[in-house]
């Protein structure tokens, strides 16, 4: 299934997160989260929860910026 993102890309931008530095946040490699953020990959719930600590997403909020279809 593939997600839409564009909400959580607005919110990046909004906040200053690059996809390096979310990269960065959660050690992992940029070309990964790329892949993740453009439907060619899924992010666990970890991941989910690091970018939602980052991006001071509210866990009742996760939903709409990772499960928009």
């Amino acid at each position: 299934m593939i997600y839409d993102y564009s909400m959580l890309f607005g919110l990046m931008r909004k906040r200053g997160y690059t996809q390096k530095k979310i990269a960065s946040e959660l050690n992992k490699n940029v070309a990964t989260i790329n892949l993740k953020l453009h439907g060619k990959g899924q992010f666990t719930q970890n991941e989910m929860e690091q970018i939602a600590s980052c991006l001071t997403i509210s866990p009742e909020n996760i939903g709409q910026y990772f499960f928009n279809k």
